[in-house]
C-alpha cells in the first residue's frame, strides 16, 4: 500500500514558513488582494504575512476609507517602509492628511515615501521618511514649517521632484537661514536630488543654492538640453572661482526620456545614481 500524500501541514516548520514569506514577497508589490487573502488564512500566517503586507501601502482613492478604518491600533503600519499615494480629491485628501498632522495615523519607520507635497508635508509631523519624490500636483498653501517638520526634514537624504520640491527646499532653507545657521552648517543631510519637470531655465537657477547643501555629491538635472550646457559650464565655473571643488558640486545631467515619475522609482537604490556627470571629477 502506498503511503499517504504528504500535505503541507507535513512539512518542517521552517520550510512552510519559507515558503509561504516566498509566496507573500512575490505579490507584495503588484497583486495586494492575494496577498491579503493569504493572511487571513489562519492565524499563523497573518503573523508572518501581515508585516510585509503593511510594508508598502499604496493609498488610492478607492481604498482610502478602508485604510483609514483599519488604521486604529496604533501599531498597525509600524513595519510599513514605503508610502505610495496617489493624487486625490480635495476632500479625500483632507481625510489622509488630517490623521497624520494630528497623530491618529502614524508610519514611525517609514524611509521611502512617493506623492503629493500636501501629504509630504502633513507625513513631516509624525515621521521620517529618507527618500521622497513628490509628483506634481495641485498647488496648496503651505504654511512655515513647524520644528517638528524641520526636524524630519534635515533627516532627508533623497529627493525627487520639480517646483514643489523646490518650494519645500526654499521653506526648510529659509527657515535654517532665519536662524542664523548658515546652508553649510544647517545638518541637513540630503545627498541626492533629481530635479525633474522643471522649466531648465528655473532648474539652473536653483542650482548654486542646491549646491551649498553640506552632504550634497549627486544632483541630477532631467529631461537634459545641450544647448544649456554654456548656461551650466558658467554655474561651475562661478563656483569654481568661488572656491569650491568641481568634484564636491556633484552635478549630473540626463537626457534619455526617462519617465520622470514611475512610482517605484523611489523602491530601486539604482535610479538615485542615474545620469553623466556633467564634468569628469577630479581625481582625489
Amino acid at each position: 500500500m502506498n503511503p499517504p500524500a504528504a500535505t503541507f501541514a507535513d512539512f518542517p516548520v521552517e520550510l512552510c514558513e519559507h515558503v509561504i514569506l516566498l509566496a507573500a514577497r512575490a505579490c507584495a508589490l503588484d497583486d495586494k488582494p492575494t496577498l491579503a487573502a493569504l493572511a487571513r488564512a489562519s492565524r499563523s500566517i497573518h503573523a508572518l504575512v501581515q508585516p510585509i503586507l503593511v510594508e508598502t501601502v499604496f493609498v488610492t482613492s478607492s481604498n482610502i476609507h478602508a485604510l483609514l478604518a483599519h488604521a486604529a491600533p496604533a501599531r498597525v503600519f509600524a513595519t510599513t517602509r514605503a508610502l505610495i499615494v496617489e493624487n486625490m480629491g480635495d476632500e479625500d485628501s483632507r481625510k489622509f492628511c488630517t490623521p497624520l498632522e494630528q497623530g491618529d495615523l502614524v508610519f514611525p519607520n517609514i524611509a521611502l515615501f512617493y506623492g503629493p507635497a500636501e501629504v509630504f508635508y502633513a507625513l513631516l509631523h509624525f515621521s521620517s521618511p529618507r527618500r521622497v519624490v513628490l509628483v506634481p500636483g495641485p498647488r496648496k498653501g503651505f504654511y512655515p514649517l513647524s520644528d517638528r517638520q524641520l526636524c524630519s526634514a534635515t533627516r532627508l537624504t533623497h529627493i525627487h521632484g520639480g517646483e514643489d520640491m523646490l518650494f519645500f527646499l526654499a521653506l526648510a532653507i529659509g527657515h535654517l537661514r532665519d536662524s542664523a545657521l548658515s546652508l553649510r552648517d544647517s545638518g541637513m543631510c540630503l545627498t541626492h536630488i533629481v530635479l525633474a519637470g522643471l522649466n531648465l531655465d528655473d532648474a539652473l537657477l536653483a542650482v548654486p543654492v542646491l549646491t551649498l547643501l553640506p552632504k550634497l555629491h549627486h544632483m541630477c538635472i532631467l529631461s537634459w538640453d545641450e544647448t544649456r550646457r554654456v548656461q551650466l559650464q558658467s554655474i561651475v565655473n562661478r563656483q569654481k572661482d568661488e572656491g569650491k571643488d568641481e568634484a564636491r558640486l556633484g552635478l549630473w545631467v540626463d537626457d534619455s526620456n526617462v519617465p520622470p515619475y514611475d512610482r517605484c522609482m523611489v523602491l530601486n537604490d539604482e535610479y538615485w545614481s542615474i545620469g553623466t556627470p556633467f564634468s569628469a571629477p577630479h581625481a582625489v
